[in-house]
């Protein structure tokens, strides 16, 4: 009979925990029914002792048994799933799909978890995966359409009560058990390939780059070892990607952009990972071919339809427009050399153009528009953003916020890249 000190023992003396002892302090913690002081002292022993390769594996599978399982590779088992990890890509996703969809690829995306994209796509279609419209959602999923998912429920429970405790303790900081925690979802829900665009920075989820490799290469072999084919992105976070923050405006960027109006950091990441996507789901390692065939279909229109088709249909797009419009001028002259990702969240969260849970409300049209990036110059009383609010109550602090969040150097900065290595 296992008991749970022993296994505190067992890796206290740096010892691999077995499969099945595994099994059992997941499946107990799960059922309350060992201590939390006790689960507590194992994590905080798998952070210090390191976890095998064999128990990150065990892991990531005992979580993912803890709930219900759904097979969504049944669906298509070439699907790619995107997922973001500490930054702000949610109109990247929803770009993507588009663009996946109009080149003649299968295309599925479960929301839920991720607020952004949910909010994004408020308007579209969202179904639920059961076996009564299994063979309708991938006669879907096969003939072009997007199809986006209702997150399952009960879907690997005890990854969220282990986060809890691993913040009470202060280990959440630990890649490896993010990585498992991660790949626990997948397993649970189906999911073959993925591509997670990891971003770092002093005010991302992930500080360094050194932090996001380990974090890459845990996700990468943890994947290889449980079937599931993992491609890691590896970006900087140093300002929001494109020029818009809020989910009204990130929508409105992502259609303008898809009609042909694009920034550099915007094209620089749909190029990059759609390319992968394309790779790993038809096998072609021509990356400049693969990127003709993005470009063709923003060029033609054919990923602005799509994306306009699902996100929009029959609604009239200036209703979607904050009532106020508030411009926002620079105190300072100099170059941007960065913007304060934490402040933007914190504005966005401040003026509802975002929410963080089903529970709260958003309001349609808010947002933050910066006119100048990383590199730009910069003058006193030039403009660098607007503020687009419902509420007036709110706005002088929204502005003051924003203006914080650049940071402005006496000295020419140089424009830099968001992609700075792949990892597969």
């Amino acid at each position: 009979m296992l008991y749970i000190r022993d296994l505190i023992r067992k890796k206290k003396e740096g010892k691999e925990l077995s499969e099945e002892e595994i099994n059992f302090f997941i499946d107990s913690y799960n059922r309350d029914e060992i201590l939390k002081e006790q689960a507590a002292a194992l994590l905080i022993l798998m952070n210090t002792k390191g976890l095998t390769k064999k128990e990150m594996s065990a892991l990531a599978n005992a979580m993912a048994q803890t709930g219900n399982f759904i097979n969504l590779f049944e669906l298509n088992n070439k699907v790619v799933d995107i997922h973001p990890i500490g930054g702000m890509d949610d109109k990247i996703v929803i770009m993507l799909l588009a663009i996946i969809s109009a080149l003649n690829l299968p295309v599925f995306k479960i929301v839920g978890r991720e607020m952004g994209v949910l909010d994004k796509l408020s308007y579209a279609n969202i179904s639920d995966f059961n076996d009564e419209n299994k063979e309708q959602l991938k006669q879907l999923v096969n003939t072009n359409k997007i199809v986006l998912l209702n997150e399952p429920k009960n879907i690997a429970p005890v990854e969220e009560k282990l986060y809890k405790l691993r913040n009470d303790i202060t280990c959440n900081d630990d890649v490896s058990i993010i990585a498992i925690n991660l790949l626990s979802q997948k397993i649970a829900i189906g999911i073959r390939n993925v591509i997670f665009d990891i971003s770092y920075g002093e005010k991302a989820y992930v500080k360094n780059l050194s932090d996001a490799e380990k974090l890459a290469n845990c996700l990468i072999k943890i994947g290889a070892d449980l079937n599931i084919n993992v491609r890691c992105i590896i970006t900087k976070l140093e300002e929001p990607v494109g020029r818009s923050f809020g989910n009204t405006l990130e929508l409105l960027e992502a259609l303008e952009a898809l009609n042909g109006n694009m920034y550099k950091d915007v094209n620089e990441l749909i190029l990059e990972i759609g390319c992968h996507i394309i790779e790993m789901q038809t096998g072609s390692l021509n990356m400049k071919e693969n990127k003709q065939k993005i470009m063709e279909v923003i060029n033609n229109k054919k990923a602005y339809d799509k994306l306009l088709e699902l996100a929009i249909k029959d609604r009239d797009i200036n209703s979607l427009k904050a009532k106020n419009v508030i411009p926002i001028t620079s105190s300072i002259s100099g170059y941007i050399e960065g913007i304060d990702m934490s402040l933007i969240r914190t504005t966005g969260k401040l003026i509802n153009a975002i929410r963080y849970n089903k529970n709260e409300n958003w309001s349609i049209g808010a947002g933050i528009e910066l006119n100048k990036k990383i590199g730009d110059k910069v003058e006193v009383g030039e403009l660098i953003g607007y503020i687009h609010t419902n509420d007036e109550t709110k706005v002088q602090e929204a502005v003051e916020n924003v203006k914080e969040a650049f940071h402005i150097s006496d000295r020419k900065v140089k424009e830099k890249g968001r992609i700075v290595e792949v990892l597969k």
